[in-house]
């Protein structure tokens, strides 16, 4: 049924990021995790879950694999937070966090337009709404 459905919020298509691209949280910019998605409104990625939670992030910064491109100091809001299924082993299960964009310079924006023209897929992850 229909009304079983999750509500869809997104308003631009997300593209599937390339192999490589990568998210530094502000908190912790050690530890980078991957790019599952993004728009011009935000992102996905994975991490393995557990007390490496990004429930306090606030910032984010983007990475290119190929280190030709990088965005710091992004402003972004938790969206969602998920176990992905099934996980790869019991003690190290994948989580898929979501974030929105916060207010961007213009040369974020410019360098975000550039990452989601050259190092994403071609085809839109999922159909805005």
């Amino acid at each position: 049924m229909a009304g079983d459905l999750p509500l869809e919020r997104r308003r631009r298509q997300r593209f599937l990021a390339k192999d490589g691209c990568l998210v530094s949280l502000g908190n912790d910019p050690i530890k980078p995790w991957q790019i599952l998605d993004i728009s011009e409104e935000g992102l996905s990625f994975r991490y393995i879950g557990g007390a490496d939670e990004p429930k306090g992030v606030s910032e984010l910064d983007i990475l290119t694999g190929d280190t030709a491109l990088c965005i710091e100091r992004i402003p972004v809001r938790l969206v969602s937070d998920l176990i992905m299924s099934p996980p790869v082993a019991p003690r190290y299960p994948l989580n898929r966090c979501s974030v929105k964009f916060g207010s961007l310079s213009e040369d974020q924006m410019d360098r975000l337009m550039s990452f989601i023209r050259d190092y994403t897929a071609r085809t839109p992850a999922l159909p805005p709404t």
